[in-house]
């Protein structure tokens, strides 16, 4: 039906395919607590999805996975853009695109050489 599950259910944890503690609170308070040794790698996907030229890119790295890379692909497989990623925690890429074309590109979470996870975004003009 489109409504976001309740914060710390286990409905929101699989929606947003976190595997880390986190615990809610009311104003004054830390807005979440993380078990930092528990966090699994996951990408998720871009929004805005089609984007005009700025997307967020979320994902989770454990401290273990320093040297984590982001990868944009063209629809050919020739890397567009990469960054380094900051591990031990749910994180945000903020892409500016505006320097591409329009069309479907690929973004890839690589860590020591092998892809853990990808996904497709479209650019839109």
């Amino acid at each position: 039906n489109g409504s976001i599950p309740a914060c710390g259910t286990a409905q929101w944890a699989s929606s947003c395919r976190k595997t880390f503690v986190t615990t809610c609170t009311t104003a004054g308070m830390p807005a979440a607590e993380f078990d930092s040794e528990n966090i699994v790698a996951s990408l998720g996907q871009n929004y805005p999805n089609p984007s005009n030229s700025l997307a967020s890119i979320p994902y989770s790295l454990p401290e273990s996975m320093k040297g984590a890379v982001l990868v944009v692909y063209d629809q050919l497989g020739h890397a567009v853009q990469s960054w380094d990623l900051t591990p031990g925690a749910h994180m945000e890429l903020d892409w500016d695109a505006r320097f591409l074309s329009a069309g479907t590109y690929y973004y890839s979470l690589e860590f020591q050489g092998a892809k853990v996870d990808s996904k497709r975004m479209m650019l839109i003009r």
